[in-house]
């Protein structure tokens, strides 16, 4: 028989293996002595033959089992002088491996799953089958069972008892469910122990190990992503750093695809938990364990993470992301996991990426679009930028190289910066400009100067220093006030069109619950998704929601006051634009208005505000008749914005039934039913020499 002197080459010791073949030779050779050792025992209890036909036992090995004396019976067991073979075979293979500095695939695994030397003895076994058919039969012969094709855990159970005091023990530890052994270098799908004895467990080596062992699983190339800012780049930096120390690290960012960037630009072996049944979350945490590079798991499911733990554990840098913030469970002691969070780019950097894309995708865009002014207005992470400058350049191209113009660009904008508010706000059209608002000119600027607020807020914080100060947001809050009619809806779109931000009415009917709490959980809803996006919320009769704080006289007035509190909270705390409107300013609470950016009190038209509501209200395609007295109009009604509109459009549809143009006669006519519908009472010679229409 062949002992270790004839497997092992003992001038080879420390010499490094010249590669991962050559490895997994020398574990093959441990094997074979195994298998002869074994082998050699066993034939002398079997007549010398070394396979039964048909595997059925021959009479001689059922008469040494059962009819001989037990201390008589020949039995493979432990053989101390053969364990000391098996000893300096394994220590002959760990010099060689010392002493390589290359990639060797069974070390590579051992380091990997932290597998111990029965585990590893268990691997060479898997494989062995893989590599040369023989290991079938012989497995088949040891196992007494002809259609065995992979070895089980009995076979090497039987194996391991030669050279092992342990042996037994060893074998139920490496065929434990929750072993290394077992989680990370068995296929599952073959190993199901319900249906056979536990001995009967085939070892069946899982395909992506066998892939890396013969070296065809290979780290994916990733895409390059240049110009990353250079905030950004620190922070890639930073996770390199963190890649020496052992530890689990969340990766926070508000925009989890410039996360993403990060990693494909820095290489990293992702596994994506959602969604992942258990065989596919093995295969991917056995990739993740073997291919070289940082490992992140990304999940939005805290508990499927947490019931994946113990699989990750065996990483020793462990980044996960999957949400804007870190999951409470896991400042738990069990996990002790770190947040590092990627800011935003400030408005600099995001200038900077702005300029250098437009110039790398050769965008065109018209003298109307400001860059300076986009920049600042959205605060835009790096991949949204991205998305936007690429589509931008896709609709030029469809329309033969034409520039993209400002509303071209906004409509790019909006379509990356939608908000889904749960049915509690709706988006606004909004139609109006400057031109289309009749107020004073001193609201006017108060309106121009809460833009120009807004636009410039990030950049003023940080060239000044301003934010360091403040505790709350830097956003920008407007209350508007003023007789019904007056045009404080269209005051907000025209601030929505000057910032090209869309605006988003809040429905204050659906925020009001009679229960306890519900209240502001919607006001959480509204304030948490528009957080995400660069939108404005419009409420309009905000009175209703923040009224002022009354005497507590019961649990009503408790929770009344609670919900205006969190509302002002809320409004400090938000980074974004809010526009208020409201009929009854003194309705007002004062310790809100106190907080409020900027109030503009939209006030009731004179008559020269009047007479050009009443020529400038519809568009030049609308005809009027020469006898139309707009002075008239202007001076004997005193009617809001909104009444000389409906009382215009009114009478445009009686014209255009017609097709003709708008007479003295159909406005006279509109403007009674304007009246009517006021509760005004309506005499002829209020309408002077025109009363004759009525």
């Amino acid at each position: 028989m062949f002992g270790y002197n004839d497997y092992f080459d003992k001038k080879k010791i420390n010499t490094p293996y010249a590669d991962g073949t050559e490895e997994l030779t020398s574990y093959l050779y441990l094997l074979d002595m195994i298998l002869e050792h074994f082998l050699d025992a066993k034939t002398k209890s079997s007549e010398g033959m070394i396979f039964s036909r048909g595997m059925k036992m021959t009479e001689a090995e059922i008469e040494s089992y059962y009819f001989t004396r037990p201390e008589d019976r020949v039995s493979i067991g432990y053989d101390e002088a053969f364990a000391g073979d098996v000893k300096n075979a394994m220590e002959h293979i760990a010099s060689r491996t010392a002493a390589t500095e290359g990639w060797l695939p069974i070390s590579g695994c051992r380091e990997a799953f932290s597998l111990t030397d029965a585990d590893v003895l268990a691997l060479i076994l898997a494989l062995s089958v893989q590599c040369d058919m023989k290991y079938t039969r012989l497995y088949g012969y040891i196992a007494n069972e002809s259609s065995l094709q992979y070895p089980t855990l009995g076979v090497f159970q039987a194996l391991i008892e030669t050279f092992d005091n342990e042996g037994s023990k060893n074998a139920a530890v490496v065929g434990d469910r929750d072993g290394a052994f077992f989680k990370f270098c068995l296929d599952h799908s073959q190993t199901d122990e319900n249906v056979r004895p536990f001995l009967h467990m085939p070892l069946v080596i899982h395909p992506a190990l066998l892939n890396y062992v013969f070296g065809t699983l290979k780290k994916k190339d990733r895409p390059d992503h240049p110009g990353l800012p250079a905030s950004y780049q620190d922070f890639a930096r930073r996770l390199c750093d963190l890649e020496e120390h052992d530890g689990r690290y969340y990766l926070e960012c508000q925009d989890l695809e410039d996360i993403e960037a990060i990693l494909d630009q820095s290489e990293h072996t992702v596994i994506e938990l959602d969604g992942a049944d258990d065989k596919r979350l093995q295969d991917m945490i056995i990739r993740a364990a073997l291919c070289p590079g940082r490992t992140v798991v990304r999940t939005s499911d805290v508990k499927k993470l947490i019931a994946s733990w113990d699989e990750l554990k065996h990483f020793k840098a462990l980044f996960i992301y999957g949400a804007d913030h870190m999951p409470d469970e896991l400042l738990h002691d069990e996990y002790m996991t770190t947040p590092v969070t990627l800011e935003l780019p400030d408005a600099d950097e995001r200038l900077t990426v702005w300029k250098e894309l437009i110039a790398r995708w050769k965008l065109e865009l018209s003298e109307d679009v400001s860059i300076e002014t986009i920049s600042d207005t959205y605060g835009f992470s790096y991949s949204r930028i991205c998305e936007v400058v690429r589509m931008s350049h896709l609709m030029s191209e469809a329309e033969d190289g034409r520039a993209i113009d400002r509303s071209g660009l906004l409509s790019v904008i909006f379509r990356y910066n939608s908000a889904n508010f749960a049915g509690l706000a709706t988006r606004v059209h909004t139609a109006y400009v400057w031109e289309d608002m009749e107020i004073a000119e001193l609201q006017k600027k108060r309106l121009l100067v809460a833009c120009d607020r807004y636009r410039l807020r990030d950049r003023i914080d940080e060239k000044y220093g301003v934010g360091k100060k403040n505790a709350y947001g830097n956003g920008v809050s407007v209350l508007m006030y003023g007789a019904p009619g007056t045009g404080k809806t269209m005051a907000a779109q025209v601030v929505a069109n000057e910032l090209g931000l869309p605006l988003y009415r809040v429905d204050v009917s659906q925020i009001f619950s009679k229960y306890i709490g519900e209240t502001e959980k919607n006001l959480g809803v509204i304030f948490e998704e528009a957080k995400k996006v660069n939108v404005i919320l419009f409420f309009d009769e905000a009175d209703a929601l923040f009224a002022k704080r009354t005497e507590v006289g019961d649990s009503n007035d408790r929770y009344a006051n609670a919900e205006t509190a969190y509302l002002l909270q809320k409004i400090e705390e938000h980074n974004g634009m809010t526009i208020l409107a409201t009929n009854l300013y003194h309705n007002f609470d004062s310790a809100f208005v106190r907080r409020i950016t900027y109030v503009v009190h939209i006030d009731s038209p004179d008559e020269a505000t009047r007479l050009r509501l009443w020529k400038h209200t519809l568009p030049e395609t609308c005809r009027f008749s020469s006898d139309v007295d707009f002075e008239y109009l202007a001076e004997h009604f005193e009617l809001s914005g909104s009444n000389i509109k409906a009382i215009l459009q009114t009478a445009a549809y009686y014209a255009g039934g017609f097709d003709r143009a708008i007479t003295m006669a159909d406005v006279i006519m509109a403007l009674r039913y304007e009246l009517e519908k006021l509760g005004r009472i309506i005499d002829s010679t209020d309408f002077g020499n025109y009363g004759v229409y009525l």
